[in-house]
């Protein structure tokens, strides 16, 4: 019999392990609906059906103002930070004491936190796109996603789709728009951050430039009704069926190598910018020289 006073050895715990190990795996090949502008923009019109034109608002047209919103203040606030780009690049080339040098390493980290932010950006561009060919079906008529439970007590998804026409205009008026302001978004943004005028603002400008990437973000948290947000949390996430395919036992190394993109985008950048202090020859400007 068990010694009730003995002390918990290192096998005390071994059956919670297992459960954790067990449990950890319940997730590992799911996909959600990305709870963002974007994710509700693109799949509320098949979650929730319109009865007339209140509903319609309601549910869909509201969204929809709001990503027109977002497109065009991030649009103006890229044109606004490449008007500073072109004004701080003819203030320092006036300088007749020469320009503040950057540091490099203060540099290298804003570069590469806006790279990060950025990527992850396109990230999500490319998850909508792999929801949208993976799990939504391609139907004659477009329809309403409806789940039933299987035998475990999990939601799947039984009926409803998109046409091959609704996804075709997703990908070109929202994906598209949404990957090229990120492409933009990318490039101006190591300039802004390469003109900078002293070494303090290039935290600053590095916060700003964070902000215009996740002003999508801000304005579905605090815009869209609480009734889209729950719809958006209540959707089931989407399971993988391949489970022993080779592209997903190498997530692992796929991470390792996002890491090492950004960094081969930073190392660029330091490279061929022209910020103050830069040893290299040859150096420019995108989008301002």
């Amino acid at each position: 019999a068990d010694n009730p006073e003995q002390p918990a050895g290192k096998h005390a715990n071994s059956p919670k392990r297992r459960e954790l190990r067990e449990a950890a795996k319940v997730c590992k090949y799911e996909y959600s609906i990305p709870q963002s502008l974007y994710g509700t923009v693109i799949f509320m019109p098949v979650l929730v059906d319109a009865d007339d034109i209140y509903e319609w608002l309601r549910w869909h047209g509201m969204s929809y103002f709001w990503m027109a919103i977002n497109f065009v203040l991030q649009a103006l606030f890229m044109l606004g930070v490449h008007d500073v780009c072109v004004e701080l690049r003819k203030e320092s080339r006036a300088l007749e004491d020469g320009c503040v040098e950057l540091i490099p390493y203060l540099l290298g980290i804003a570069f590469f936190c806006t790279a990060v932010c950025v990527m992850t950006d396109m990230q999500e561009t490319w998850d909508i796109l792999y929801l949208l060919r993976r799990f939504v079906p391609t139907v004659q008529t477009t329809s309403i996603l409806r789940f039933q439970g299987d035998g475990d007590g999990n939601l799947k998804l039984a009926e409803g789709g998109m046409t091959l026409l609704r996804k075709v205009l997703i990908c070109v008026f929202i994906l598209l728009p949404k990957f090229l302001l990120a492409v933009a978004l990318l490039l101006m943004g190591f300039t802004f951050l390469a003109t900078s005028p002293a070494n303090v603002e290039i935290i600053l400008n590095a916060t700003a430039l964070i902000f215009i990437i996740e002003m999508d973000e801000a304005l579905f948290a605090y815009f869209d009704l609480p009734e889209v947000h729950c719809i958006m949390d209540a959707v089931p996430s989407f399971e993988e069926e391949d489970k022993d395919s080779k592209l997903v036992k190498f997530r692992p190394v796929g991470r390792f190598l996002k890491f090492f993109l950004c960094c081969t985008i930073v190392v660029a950048g330091m490279i061929t910018f022209d910020w103050c202090g830069n040893p290299n020859t040859g150096v420019f400007l995108p989008l301002v020289d």
